[in-house]
């Protein structure tokens, strides 16, 4: 937790500064459109299929089930065939470039022809470089490393907030950045290879090696992980390019805005989540039910009663943060604001649920219906939100939510061998206050 506390802080302080740093010097337009291409290739960031989650749940599983022998194999296995089909839609989005009229579907203005033509193929390449990362940023958590990882992430935020700042205190522009940006996650990647490889004498990429029948253990897992990865995608980037081309950028960078305050509000929901999801898998590896439960009661707790604080914060301060935040430049809808929050409390529930999923790899048919009704709340959008305004944005977000969590809570008791209105019951303040003093 303490390391996850670091590594949500540095990435809420980049956030806190990044958006009035780029209204400052790029102006609305620009860094609107700015957030509208970085939307594209951003869709592709889930072409590991999920199996880079899935498998690190698996190994660790491996791990505590007294399996380690296995746990090479699977590793190389996943890892190279999570780059290598990678090259296939990465591959075609850059090609598109030459083809395609992107600029004009953007509708661009502010970014000029020739400043996107060189910067969205090097965009695709670093988004294409998140697939190398996949993998061994898990497998931390295989070894029981995973603060390490947080310190090394840390690091490496903070470096590409630095190009960041520099870059655009100096005039320069989106493919500046986007260069410095593709650097430095190079480096990144070969880091952490480095790292892995002394800290672990299991952990070795060489020879090129894809056993299908190794990856077979995690592809339905992995399918499922990868519903939520694209529903993730879908919710982020759909949304953004949907309000982007049917509101205009001003409207995008409100509700960037809006929820990038919301998220960096929640860091410390993230930090539970993210610190307890390798106990999870643990737990459920050695069959250890009592602890899964208790480890869940507490966490969704905590979720709770964090997400209320921060939500009524929000809902008194909010408005006057974001003035300050943004020097005025950024207009609140008031009603789309507070709605937003609803749709965010609710979101403390359903992400501890999505975790333990994840963790145990038993999303079952959970990922199916994430992704619908995602997919249901995106195509909503694109229909009517230009017609009924951003408020619908936020009441199809928070329906969204309440069904998500309805049908999640039925799989989360099979899992926990416990009805949830039975967990629900023995939730306790007492529980909080024996887990820290373990």
């Amino acid at each position: 937790m303490s390391s996850n506390l670091i590594f949500q802080g540095i990435s809420a302080s980049i956030q806190i500064f990044g958006v009035p740093l780029c209204l400052g010097f790029w102006g609305e337009s620009y860094y609107g459109e700015w957030l509208l291409l970085f939307t594209i290739p951003g869709y592709l960031s889930i072409s590991d299929f999920g199996l880079g989650t899935s498998s690190a749940a698996e190994m660790s599983m491996m791990d505590q089930d007294h399996r380690r022998n296995e746990i090479p194999v699977l590793l190389k296995s996943v890892f190279w065939l999570i780059v290598i089909w990678g090259i296939i839609p990465f591959g075609l989005l850059l090609l598109s470039n030459y083809v395609w009229p992107w600029y004009e579907w953007l509708k661009l203005k502010s970014i000029r022809l020739d400043e996107f033509r060189a910067t969205f193929p090097l965009l695709i390449l670093y988004i294409y470089l998140s697939l190398f990362l996949t993998v061994p940023l898990n497998y931390y958590r295989v070894i029981k490393k995973y603060h390490v990882e947080r310190y090394i992430s840390a690091v490496y935020k903070l470096l590409e907030f630095f190009i960041l700042f520099v870059l655009v205190i100096s005039g320069y522009g989106i493919f500046a950045v986007t260069l410095g940006y593709f650097l430095l996650r190079f480096g990144y990647f070969g880091y952490i290879v480095f790292d892995l490889h002394r800290r672990s004498d299991q952990f070795r990429l060489w020879p090129i090696t894809i056993q299908y029948k190794e990856v077979r253990k995690v592809v339905k897992p992995g399918i499922s992980g990868l519903f939520y990865m694209l529903g993730g995608n879908l919710l982020n980037q759909g949304l953004s390019t949907v309000i982007g081309l049917n509101m205009g950028p001003q409207k995008l960078v409100m509700y960037n805005t809006i929820r990038m305050l919301v998220n960096v509000s929640k860091q410390m929901i993230g930090i539970i989540n993210l610190s307890i999801y390798a106990e999870f898998s643990y737990a459920f590896g050695a069959k250890k039910d009592i602890l899964l439960q208790k480890l869940f009661r507490t966490s969704m707790l905590v979720n709770v009663l964090i997400s209320t604080v921060i939500c009524t914060g929000l809902l008194v301060f909010g408005e006057v943060v974001i003035g300050w935040w943004t020097n005025n430049v950024v207009q609140v809808d008031k009603m789309f604001f507070m709605l937003y929050l609803v749709y965010a409390f609710l979101g403390s529930i359903s992400t501890l649920i999505i975790t333990l999923l994840s963790a145990t790899n038993q999303y079952k048919h959970t990922g199916a219906v994430y992704l619908a009704l995602i997919t249901c709340v995106v195509g909503a959008n694109a229909i009517f939100a230009d017609t009924l305004s951003i408020t619908f944005t936020a009441i199809s977000l928070i329906l969204f939510e309440i069904i998500m969590v309805a049908v999640s809570l039925n799989v989360i008791s099979s899992i926990l061998n416990s009805s949830w209105m039975n967990l629900f019951r023995h939730m306790s303040f007492r529980e909080i206050k024996q887990s820290f003093k373990l």
